[in-house]
């Protein structure tokens, strides 16, 4: 499952507790007798498993009364509330569907229940993330802002809101509502965690790590922020302290592909190839058919010097992927810089490589890459001055370091 499918069932999955409480029924109609007799009153948090009305004393026996009128259709308002219970049926219901892994009868279902009660808060949020999973960004911005309009204490709706923007790449933007989840609730890990992604998604790896740190200080094994914080170790160069985290992030078992496929290529940089193969099948495991899997496979092979294995590896990347950014452009690497002249196209590698590039022009990796594709197609100044502008993101990269080194070697034939 997707990153935005796993955040729409675990929103659910968090919300359906709440509103199959045993009391959470009771308490909406309370809510509503009070509100109706000029009573103010509010549905809130209670013990664990339950919710209470947030009332005093003194008027509980009122609103146990005008329940009852409400039961037997004798109040004025029995039409209203019992409106707004079945609603919340409807909700619970849509939730039931979209953990069943049927969004798109949730969704109509949290439609219909939103067309009898549309200040139901909780159903905006949940269209929100269940359209981000369907990867209709648009109807997923207009669910959390109508949210916000409702309610704008809901940390939940900022940071669905704030992975929306992230995924349409409007990383200020999402950045803003990840920072107004922070105002509702400061110790919101997703949030910190969000803000981080953002930064690192603008290779602004300072920045990101000072957000992921903030988000592993209030939950230490955080995997999320734990596999992001690896990841920026791997480009600094830092590969023991990258290990040291993403170890972490293994610990207790993960169904994530992409944490596997991290330690292996940390465990494959530090030369310890049995142990990076071990965690790409572990990998291909969870996803036999992620191209993901097999361009791991393709670098600890590569790195191993074994070509062949290599090009075979690349090529069922490739049959997997073939729009993927990240094949794209390490199979451009492979042919630029493959020792196996059978392998070695140049000219191809350097196509790939702009293309990749100009994708994602602040990402270091696929600028150092672009780099070794000049260099391979005889541009030494341009070689240059391409892994110059990775080491500017990046300065203290070792890798960087050494081919900004080799580029100015005069006369070096390209490796």
């Amino acid at each position: 499952m997707d990153e935005p499918a796993q955040d729409a069932v675990q929103e659910v999955e968090e919300l359906l507790p709440v509103q199959d409480a045993p009391d959470y029924a009771e308490a909406e109609v309370l809510s509503a007798a009070l509100l109706a007799a000029g009573v103010p009153a509010s549905v809130g948090g209670g013990e664990p498993g339950g919710f209470q009305v947030l009332v005093g004393s003194p008027q509980v026996e009122r609103a146990r009364a005008l329940l009852q009128e409400i039961r037997t259709g004798a109040h004025a308002q029995a039409p209203a509330v019992k409106v707004r219970l079945e609603a919340v049926e409807l909700f619970r219901q849509g939730g039931r569907r979209l953990l069943s892994g049927r969004p798109e009868e949730a969704v109509d279902l949290w439609k219909r229940a939103l067309g009898l009660y549309p200040e139901l808060g909780d159903a905006h949020v949940a269209l929100g993330y269940a359209y981000r999973s369907m990867q209709r960004y648009q109807e997923a911005l207009g669910a959390f802002r109508r949210a916000a309009e409702l309610s704008r204490d809901d940390a939940n709706l900022w940071v669905g809101l704030g992975k929306v923007h992230g995924d349409l790449f409007q990383y200020e933007e999402a950045r803003q509502a990840f920072r107004q989840a922070l105002a509702v609730d400061p110790d919101d890990v997703r949030a910190h965690r969000g803000i981080g992604h953002a930064w690192l998604l603008e290779s602004d790896f300072t920045r990101a790590l000072e957000a992921f740190g903030k988000a592993l200080e209030l939950e230490p094994g955080d995997r999320r922020s734990l596999y992001c914080a690896a990841y920026v170790e791997f480009h600094r160069g830092n590969l023991r302290l990258a290990l040291d985290y993403v170890g972490r992030a293994l610990a207790g078992g993960s169904d994530e592909v992409d944490i596997p496929l991290l330690a292996a290529r940390i465990h494959s940089r530090l030369g310890d190839f049995a142990q990076a193969m071990t965690f790409v099948d572990q990998a291909k495991l969870l996803a036999p058919e992620s191209p993901d899997v097999y361009l791991a496979l393709a670098l600890v092979q590569a790195d191993q010097k074994q070509w062949e294995n290599a090009a075979a590896a690349f090529a069922l990347a490739v049959k997997n992927g073939p729009r993927s950014l990240n094949v794209l452009a390490w199979q451009a690497w492979f042919q630029a810089t493959c020792e196996d002249q059978r392998y070695r196209n140049p000219r191809g590698a350097l196509e790939d490589a702009q293309r990749a590039s100009a994708l994602e022009p602040r990402n270091p990796e696929l600028l150092a890459i672009l780099a070794q594709a000049h260099f391979a197609c005889g541009d030494r100044e341009r070689a240059q001055g391409t892994i110059v502008k990775a080491l500017q993101i990046v300065p203290d990269s070792p890798t960087y370091q050494e081919l900004a080194t080799r580029f100015q070697q005069r006369g070096k034939k390209p490796e």
